[in-house]
């Protein structure tokens, strides 16, 4: 309303008050995230009553209603941090390992090679080193202390040694920078190692998993290259975090 934005003036007049600056980039916001989120939406399972809306559509406009109110004032927050944080997370596509385990990437990478045991992507299409892999292989190992040895640090180190280099099928020495034992604290049989060389940085997630009565040495490769490793480490330790196996496991943290 016009009034709403009147000021009394001395003498009875009245002055127009401009828009406060941070309405109109919020406003633009919420329609970019309309926009957005109509060529893309959210991957999520659809639950509900017959006849309701998918779920995916309920949160769409509950985050679309919520967002306005944001950018009109009605919350307590500035409206363009409440806008903004509003939206963020990961919006990430599930992929499976027949029979193993699954494992999520950004919609925005590519699937370039599916096999037995093997899933490759491309991520970043103008960097030919940011390549994903998923890889599975039936093992007689029970554990990855009896596959790659018990302390995550030396089969961190072990591994550095030889790492890929930027040329296909060469490798080249690189720094451990972190060795971690079940670093999504899921109980499960898990390795992550961080690697950089100079001119790789890399994350590496083993995991040692039961399906189908059978043992499955398992790992994900995240590389891309160093100097873009600020910009994805976030998003790369999110991936690992999606690993899940098919069948429930032992927890292995508790017994270890």
């Amino acid at each position: 309303r016009m009034a709403a934005f009147r000021q009394k003036m001395p003498g009875g007049r009245q002055q127009m008050r401009p828009l406060r600056p941070w309405l109109s980039v919020a406003v633009l916001a919420v329609l970019f995230y309309v926009s957005k989120h109509e060529a893309a939406p959210c991957y999520t399972q659809a639950t509900g009553s017959p006849g309701s809306p998918p779920a995916e559509e309920l949160l769409s406009r509950r985050g679309l209603a919520i967002g306005v109110a944001a950018a009109t004032g009605l919350g307590g927050e500035s409206p363009a941090m409440a806008i903004f944080g509003l939206f963020e997370g990961p919006n990430l596509l599930a992929y499976t390992m027949p029979g193993v385990f699954n494992v999520s990437m950004p919609p925005d990478y590519v699937l370039k090679k599916q096999a037995p045991g093997l899933l490759a992507w491309q991520g970043d299409r103008i960097q030919p080193v940011e390549v994903m892999t998923a890889k599975s292989k039936a093992v007689e190992f029970a554990s990855l202390a009896e596959a790659l040895g018990a302390n995550a640090t030396e089969v961190g180190q072990r591994m550095a040694k030889v790492r890929p280099s930027v040329r296909v099928n060469t490798t080249v020495e690189a720094t451990l920078v972190e060795a971690l034992v079940d670093p999504a604290e899921k109980g499960l049989d898990t390795y992550q190692f961080e690697f950089v060389s100079d001119f790789i940085h890399e994350l590496k997630l083993y995991a040692l998993l039961k399906a189908e009565g059978q043992n499955y040495l398992c790992s994900v490769n995240l590389r891309t290259p160093a100097l873009l490793w600020e910009d994805r480490q976030e998003k790369f330790r999110g991936i690992m975090a999606t690993l899940t196996p098919l069948e429930a496991q032992p927890n292995r943290t508790s017994t270890a």
